[in-house]
């Protein structure tokens, strides 16, 4: 299983990672189009992001079956049948999803098949895909 990690001490706050997630799935330069967010508290930045974790509570509990399972433990949403009631992201316990107010479509990370293009953005060096194995 892989995850995304932070290094909250390289974040330099640009948010290139945001955009390039953006691009990378909507083929538009939009921060609320992301499937992560990075946020600034007091003085220094904070993750958001799926975590790819086992409990899989957002999977269990959408009524529409329109959270995935494409294997290696991650978990995709596919539009066409997500409803936008917002079930998964109160079933979240990491912030990892959230509604996309543009489109009332639920937002996670997929980890872009294996080659997450906020990693490959991240010019701090901050995000790293790393192999995580047995925990959250």
């Amino acid at each position: 299983m892989k995850k995304i990690s932070f290094i909250k001490e390289k974040c330099v706050g640009c948010k290139s990672c945001m955009l390039a997630c953006s691009i990378k799935h909507h083929e538009d330069f939009s921060w609320k189009q992301a499937r992560l967010k990075i946020e600034k508290n007091k003085d220094e930045y904070s993750l958001s992001v799926c975590i790819q974790c086992q409990h899989k509570n957002c999977f269990k509990i959408c009524p529409k079956n329109a959270i995935e399972d494409i294997g290696g433990g991650i978990l995709k949403v596919d539009w066409d049948l997500c409803i936008g009631c917002g079930l998964c992201v109160d079933a979240c316990e990491y912030n990892g999803i959230w509604i996309a107010s543009r489109v009332d479509k639920a937002l996670k990370c997929d980890l872009c098949e294996g080659k997450p293009a906020c990693v490959e953005a991240c010019i701090a060096g901050a995000l790293v895909l790393e192999d995580i194995s047995g925990g959250d």
